[in-house]
């Protein structure tokens, strides 16, 4: 089962979601729930892709092989940039965690990153731009150059996008996951967001994948449809 409903479950190896990147925007957010028991492994769970063996062409978030926490890089696919201030929860404990991350100007980004809705992660970057190569986009793994890489091992559900970068406030309302407005723990079954496109009020969704025995998206923008490789189960 996972955190809500169904989740998607990864193998580790050969278990991949691909297709075509949800449409890209000057400020962006990304937001999952993902839960695994890596160790000192570099496994993704959002890729945008990049240049094999050089640099990330887009935005990734993934698990740290070295400190087993959220991670993410950034870059043109020429070059590559990191968080100059690095998360310490560990988010490989097999429990479930919230990962955020908010993309402010693509040309000159500053990322931010979230863990259970506190802002553990933070960096910026003058030079190192986020490319947009839409047809490498990833749940669960990566895709460098046409190589699929860094497969996740474990279970993400609730993947969503945004063509904003999202305050603090909206990120602890996802990780919270109460109605619009109310950061209040969640109660009953009836404050679950979990089919609403546009959550946190106010806010307009780009893509929402839920995984409930597909992987199709929830929002209407696009709709952007993936396809699953290696047969992740539900």
């Amino acid at each position: 089962t996972g955190k809500f409903n169904q989740a998607a479950s990864f193998n580790g190896s050969s278990s991949i979601i691909q297709g075509t990147q949800p449409a890209q925007t000057k400020n962006f957010t990304i937001s999952a729930w993902v839960k695994t028991t890596l160790t000192g492994t570099w496994a993704t769970a959002i890729g945008m892709g990049g240049t094999n063996g050089v640099a990330t062409a887009g935005a990734n978030m993934f698990i740290s092989g070295s400190t087993e926490s959220l991670s993410t890089s950034w870059g043109t696919g020429s070059a590559e940039d990191y968080w100059t201030t690095d998360p310490t929860t560990k988010i490989n404990t097999g429990e479930w965690f919230h990962i955020a991350i908010t993309v402010n100007n693509i040309h000159a980004p500053t990322v931010k990153g979230y863990i259970n809705g506190v802002l553990e992660g933070y960096g910026s970057s003058g030079s190192d731009a986020i490319a947009y190569k839409p047809n490498e986009f990833t749940i669960g793994g990566r895709n460098l150059s046409g190589t699929l890489q860094s497969y996740w091992n474990g279970e993400i559900e609730q993947v969503r996008f945004y063509g904003t970068d999202l305050t603090s406030v909206d990120i602890q309302n996802i990780y919270n996951n109460s109605k619009p407005g109310s950061l209040s723990l969640l109660k009953t079954s009836s404050d679950l967001t979990t089919t609403t496109c546009n959550f946190p009020s106010g806010t307009t969704g780009t893509a929402l994948y839920q995984f409930e025995d597909n992987v199709d998206d929830s929002c209407t923008v696009g709709p952007y449809n993936l396809t699953a490789v290696g047969s992740p189960t539900y």
